[in-house]
């Protein structure tokens, strides 16, 4: 009866007999599943918070109206109409320089949009003012500059372009 030992004498040879729960192995083998549930928990979170806003709930109807923005920049080309934009940062405010057309193209209010290519909740539409014959003025906050689309538009015509830092920018 050699070959058969008792508990005691085995516990003695190895050390004290460790809980489960004291041991590395079972945490390693959990580990990957509570990752798993941490990283699906994250992504539902993101999901649910950081909704898509690129997709408009009205899509067809800026489908059709499209045309008709695309009309009326190729009658701002036809008039040879640009604006140049300076974003007067000390005063908050927005100056453009009309140039091109004849007087019956300039309204006494612009519709200026800043439009951010990613973020629904950064865009802002302002109303420029006109100042003198060719400049307009438009009050804006304190806004940090952003990479934005800005779009100046009347009835008739409309001009764009994109403005990544504070350097002047031209609308075509």
């Amino acid at each position: 009866m050699d070959t058969l030992r008792s508990a005691t004498e085995v516990e003695g040879a190895r050390g004290p007999a460790l809980r489960w729960y004291r041991e590395p192995w079972p945490w390693l083998l959990l580990a990957a599943p509570a990752l798993a549930v941490i990283a699906s928990v994250a992504t539902a979170v993101v999901a649910f918070r950081g909704a898509d806003s690129l997709v408009a709930v009205d899509y067809y109807r800026k489908g059709v109206t499209i045309n008709e923005e695309l009309a009326r920049g190729a009658q701002a080309r036809a008039l040879g109409l640009r604006i140049t934009a300076h974003w007067n940062r000390a005063e908050s405010q927005l100056d453009l320089d009309l140039q091109g057309g004849s007087a019956r193209e300039r309204p006494a209010v612009l519709d200026v949009a800043l439009i951010d290519p990613a973020r629904a909740e950064f865009d802002h539409r302002l109303e420029a003012r006109q100042v003198s014959a060719d400049h307009y003025r438009a009050s804006v906050g304190p806004w940090a500059m952003r990479h934005w689309t800005v779009v100046a538009e009347t009835a008739s015509w409309r001009l764009s372009g994109v403005w990544n830092n504070d350097e002047p920018i031209e609308l075509r």
